[in-house]
């Protein structure tokens, strides 16, 4: 949140909102499967993310009109082929390489359409169950844990994929650094703590 990048603010906001609904649901629902709870809430989640963008793109504009634009064009390509262009010829540092200004049609403003516009759409699913592995693995080990509070944090690489379709940075430092210490942290000290208590 201190970094005042979009990108962040997003993320920060959509994993907090992600944890809260989904402690609330536990409560309300205490046998629910925490694994259908996090599918369905993140589904959910995205819907709405997804309805509330549109309509504040359509309603407001302003700074987050060229995001909009990029999501558009780039979709277009890909439409037109669809197992990608090629490493480097998409998103902001394609215009570095080129010599040429922003292109909205090649990723530029958009981190997962820009892979998908290089990659392929086989290489963005690709991706996308890396993320959803990982965040599986954080969702298994807070299970064995029914004291463990913060259940936000297998959201972080879900919330993370979809932030990114908005946002062209959220990949980079600023983003993701203290959040992904935070659950890189967490999982090796379970596994840590698992090896000394069976030892």
């Amino acid at each position: 949140m201190l970094s005042f990048g979009k990108g962040a603010m997003l993320l920060t906001i959509g994993v907090m909102i992600a944890g809260i609904v989904h402690k609330l649901f536990l409560k309300f629902f205490p046998r629910s499967n925490e694994m259908n709870v996090f599918r369905n809430l993140f589904i959910l989640l995205t819907i709405i993310m997804f309805i509330g963008g549109n309509y504040y793109f359509k309603t407001f504009g302003g700074a987050v009109g060229n995001h909009f634009y990029a999501i558009q064009g780039t979709l277009d390509s890909i439409s037109h082929r669809p197992i990608g262009f090629g490493l480097g010829v998409g998103g902001n540092a394609s215009s570095l390489f080129t010599g040429g200004g922003l292109d909205f049609t090649t990723g530029s403003e958009t981190a997962l359409l820009s892979f998908v516009y290089q990659i392929g759409v086989q290489g963005a699913i690709a991706l996308i169950c890396v993320f959803y592995f990982m965040s599986k693995e954080v969702l298994e080990k807070v299970q064995k844990n029914s004291q463990f509070k913060n259940r936000f944090l297998f959201y972080v690489p879900m919330i993370l994929i979809f932030v990114s379709i908005y946002q062209a940075n959220t990949y980079t430092p600023q983003c993701i650094t203290l959040l992904m210490i935070t659950l890189g942290g967490f999982v090796g000290m379970r596994d840590r703590r698992r090896k000394k208590y069976n030892g």
